[in-house]
């Protein structure tokens, strides 16, 4: 989110920077799809040398040019490096003929945008037929990639260059190497968008590319701090809706000083966040809680004194399994003590 944030500022050096970071902190998983966005940026800040350089070195193993972003910015770059250059086109020209013939939903989206007159636009790039080649997913990362680089299409240097190879696919589309995979590429590689896209894509909060999201992206409550998380992923935080006498706070703290406390648990009788009645109910084999309780009962001095008081004003009743509560004895205290108590209470009698 910070780099859109700084996308939107025009701080296009800073955005490019964040991409590289997050990138390498996991380039084989990509959790935030970063391939989306890297290209773009390097073009906004004019670093065309990186585009060309990374395709370069990873393209073999990340199929990069595969995907409609880079197959254009692919081709873009070069031509700059050619302006720079002072050579032809030649280069350029032919990754941009094999972009617009593998992507050409991007093409036609840029002629839209940019108001671009095609002669011959009934053929194939603004072909209704080809337009439905593509698949949701697909659609998806053409939009996506349209509406971060429409302005780098719109450069009356790249104007004359983008039509005129429109033109040459649009004529010799059905004659050019790579045609009929084309149309089965897109037909049957881009079926439904992982996780990482659908992420990317819900973090971008672009309502023409989102809109596109299938409804599976929605069964689970989204957060904005981890929008959908992967399904082998856990979390430590609960709410407090969730937890054991999450409603009684004394209670939680009281089991927070228990031996063995897990937050987590959901069990009441498991060790930490139980029923009090576990550790007040004789120690066996099969009670844990109860074993805790005998050690409970041994605590020595005023505090334990006060705890086991405590516990027994707080303790809730299990109304499944017993009908009232059971007696707490404080074997702590000696008999003067005791019978001082009875004494007293018979007193207020």
């Amino acid at each position: 989110r910070q780099i859109l944030f700084v996308s939107l500022k025009s701080c296009w050096q800073t955005a490019f920077e964040l991409s590289k970071f997050l990138y390498n902190l996991s380039p084989e998983q990509g959790p935030l799809a970063c391939l989306l966005v890297i290209d773009t940026l390097a073009l906004k800040v004019e670093d065309y040398n990186f585009v060309l350089q990374f395709i370069d070195e990873f393209n073999h193993s990340l199929k990069l040019t595969m995907l409609p972003n880079f197959a254009y910015s692919y081709s873009i770059a070069q031509f700059y490096k050619e302006v720079v250059d002072g050579i032809s086109h030649e280069h350029s020209s032919d990754l941009l003929q094999k972009a617009i013939l593998n992507y050409p939903m991007v093409a036609q989206l840029i002629c839209e945008k940019c108001s671009f007159v095609i002669e011959s636009n009934s053929l194939f790039v603004m072909n209704e037929k080809v337009f439905k080649s593509h698949t949701r997913s697909l659609t998806q990362q053409c939009k996506l990639y349209l509406e971060r680089s429409v302005d780098l299409w719109k450069d009356t240097k790249v104007v004359h260059w983008f039509k005129h190879n429109v033109d040459i696919v649009n004529t010799n589309h059905a004659d050019m190497p790579g045609y009929q995979e084309s149309l089965h590429r897109r037909k049957t590689v881009f079926l439904s968008p992982p996780l990482n896209v659908m992420r990317h894509i819900f973090i971008s909060d672009i309502s023409a590319v989102s809109a596109l999201l299938p409804n599976t992206a929605f069964e689970s409550s989204q957060d904005p701090h981890d929008p959908m998380p992967p399904p082998s992923s856990y979390s430590d935080y609960q709410p407090d809706t969730t937890r054991p006498n999450a409603g009684n706070p004394v209670m939680a703290f009281i089991n927070s000083l228990m031996p063995g406390y897990d937050q987590n648990t959901q069990n009441e009788q498991e060790i930490g966040g139980v029923n009090l009645g576990g550790f007040l109910a004789p120690a066996g084999e099969g009670n844990r809680a109860g074993q805790w309780g005998e050690q409970l009962r041994n605590i020595p001095g005023d505090f334990g004194v006060a705890l086991r008081d405590m516990l027994a004003n707080l303790y809730i009743q299990d109304q499944d399994n017993q009908d009232a509560m059971p007696e707490v004895v404080d074997e702590a205290q000696n008999d003067d003590e005791i019978e001082n108590r009875e004494i007293v209470e018979d007193d207020l009698d």
